[in-house]
C-alpha cells in the first residue's frame, strides 16, 4: 500500500513538473512575442497612394498628413477617426487651401533630413520598401495614451520619387493579453500532452521500480 501512494505521489510529481515546464515554455514565447509586438515588427509600411507627386511635407498627426503637391497644391490625408469627423474622408488626398495655421517649428525640422528627425524624437530609423527611391523628407508623431500607458508611433517618410509612406504603431493591449493568455495556456496544455506520453511508455517502469503490482 505504501508503495501503491508512492507511485502516485511521483507520478503526480511527474505530472507536476511537466505543467510547470510547458507553463515555463508558454511565459518565455508570450514575453517573446511580446517583445517582438512592441518593436513594431509586424507592422507593415503603407502607400498613401495619390496619382499626385509631392514635394514637401507640412505637418503631421497620429491621424493626418498635409503635404504639398509638385505643382504647389496643397494636400491632406487622414488615415482613420474619420468617423469621428463629419465631412472627413479616410484613406484618400484631399485637397485643402493653402496652409496657413501650421507653425514654423515642424517644417523647420522636416526639412532638416530624416536622420535629425529620427534623433530629435530618439527613434529607430526606419524607411520604406523602394529601393528605386530615396527618402528626402520624414516626420514622425508620438500620441500617449494616458488610459493605457502606451504610445502611439507614427513615421511618415516622403521619397524623391514624389511617394509618401506611413508606418504607424498602436499596441492593443486587450489583443496582447489575451494573446500571452493563449500563449501561456497552450504551453500548460503541451506539458499535459507530453506528460500523458510519457505516462503512456514510462509510468509501468516505475511500479516495476517500486515493485507495485496492478
Amino acid at each position: 500500500m505504501a508503495k501503491k501512494a508512492e507511485s502516485i505521489l511521483i507520478k503526480l510529481a511527474i505530472f507536476i513538473l511537466f505543467c510547470a515546464v510547458g507553463i515555463a515554455i508558454g511565459f518565455a514565447a508570450a514575453g517573446y512575442w511580446t517583445n517582438l509586438n512592441h518593436s513594431g515588427a509586424f507592422v507593415k509600411w503603407q502607400l498613401l497612394d495619390s496619382p499626385l507627386k509631392f514635394k514637401h511635407l507640412v505637418a503631421t498627426s497620429a491621424s493626418e498628413i498635409w503635404a504639398y503637391a509638385e505643382d504647389g497644391s496643397f494636400y491632406m490625408y487622414k488615415s482613420d477617426f474619420c468617423n469621428d469627423t463629419p465631412g472627413k474622408t479616410c484613406g484618400q488626398w484631399l485637397e485643402l487651401d493653402p496652409e496657413s495655421e501650421f507653425g514654423p517649428e515642424m517644417k523647420k525640422l522636416i526639412r532638416s533630413g530624416c536622420e535629425a528627425v529620427y534623433d530629435y524624437y530618439s527613434v529607430e530609423s526606419r524607411y520604406p520598401p523602394q529601393p528605386e527611391a530615396s527618402p528626402t523628407e520624414c516626420a514622425i508623431t508620438q500620441t500617449n495614451d494616458p488610459f493605457f500607458g502606451t504610445t502611439t508611433l507614427t513615421y511618415y517618410v516622403l521619397l524623391d520619387n514624389g511617394k509618401v509612406w506611413m508606418w504607424k504603431h498602436k499596441p492593443d493591449i486587450e489583443k496582447e493579453i489575451i494573446l500571452s493568455l493563449f500563449i501561456n495556456l497552450s504551453g500548460l496544455i503541451l506539458g499535459i500532452i507530453v506528460w500523458f506520453i510519457f505516462r503512456q511508455k514510462f509510468a509501468h517502469f516505475i511500479d516495476k521500480h517500486l515493485g507495485v503490482t496492478q
